[in-house]
This record gives structure tokens, sequence and C-alpha cells, in this order.
């Protein structure tokens, strides 16, 4: 979770959230296809690959800048990478967990979503922890840049907000997904 969400939250400021979203669960299918076909060796059937060729059509369709609608943010290669690199975490997250259930029940045991869930969260959690540090200890070396101040009321809402997200789509969100 770590890698792939640090990569969501890197494109947000240069795709936007709409194309950025778009951009991660559309690719992360033929990713989990091709990891799953590759690693797990599951056979694909023909509908199931003509569909994904539609979903990727209609993603190039939607990335693709319009004059009516032009897109909110400017667009920069960096978004797209990191977008891939979202979608990347998504689609191979969902086949090591499928594989991880697969392994369980064959050894015997049950696991439901909710201990699934703290699994892959605590992974992030490591993973984004780590990254958190390294940025810290990078920002000691680079001289402090002057910032604005931010007054508690707005600090204390941003934490209200933090603290529902993190337990709307990581805690409630995974354990439903596992």
């Amino acid at each position: 979770m770590g890698l792939g969400d640090l990569a969501l939250f890197a494109a947000l400021p240069h795709l936007g959230a709409r194309l950025t979203i778009l951009m991660c669960q559309c690719l992360a299918v033929p990713v989990a296809m091709l990891t799953e076909w590759l690693w797990l060796d599951t056979g694909l059937r023909v509908a199931e690959i003509v569909w994904s060729s539609t979903i990727l059509g209609g993603l190039v369709l939607a990335l693709m800048p319009s004059r009516h609608h032009p897109p909110k943010v400017p667009l920069r290669p960096l978004g797209f990478i990191m977008g891939a690199l979202a979608a990347i975490g998504q689609g191979l997250g969902a086949v090591i967990s499928r594989h991880g259930y697969e392994l369980t029940t064959a050894a015997g045991t049950d696991m439901d979503g909710i201990s699934a869930a703290y699994q892959r969260i605590s992974g992030g959690l490591i993973i984004t922890a780590c990254y958190f540090i390294a940025l810290q200890w990078r920002s000691r070396s680079v001289p402090a840049k002057p910032s604005l101040l931010v007054s508690p009321e707005p600090r204390h809402r941003a934490w209200a907000y933090l603290m529902g997200n993190a337990f709307c789509g990581p805690i409630i969100g995974v354990s439903c997904y596992q």
C-alpha cells in the first residue's frame, strides 16, 4: 500500500484528482491481469481482454485534453509517471491479496477482511513512515524556506479531515475490499 499511495498523492498536483483517480483505477486492471497471467498462470478469456482494452481506450480518451473541458491543473509528465506507479501498486496489491487468501485457505485457516486490511495497512504505514523519516532527514540539510503561519483552527480541521479520511478509506474501504 505504501509505495502506490505515495505515488498516488504525488500525482494529484500534476494531474488533478479526477484524472489521477481515473488513471490509477483503470490501469490497475490490466496490471492485475498481466500479473496474474505471468505469476499465477491465470488464463485470460477473449471477453476479458476486449473489456480491458475498452477500459484502456476510455482512459486514453479521458486523459486527452479538450477545448470544451480543459484540465483544471497543468498536466505534467511526472503526474503520468506517478499515476502509472500508483496503478501498478493497486494492481499488484490486489493480486498479492488474492494469492494470500489462496495460501491461507490452502493452509486450512481463515482470514477476514479486517485482518487482511490491517496487514496491508501495517506494511503501508512502515513504508510511509520511512518516506517521512527520509524527508525529515533531508530537510535538515536543506535551509528552511519561510512558510505562512497557519492558525490553530484550520490545523484542527485538517486533522479531523485526515482522521476521517483514514478511517473511511484505508480502514473501512480496504476491509470491505478485502
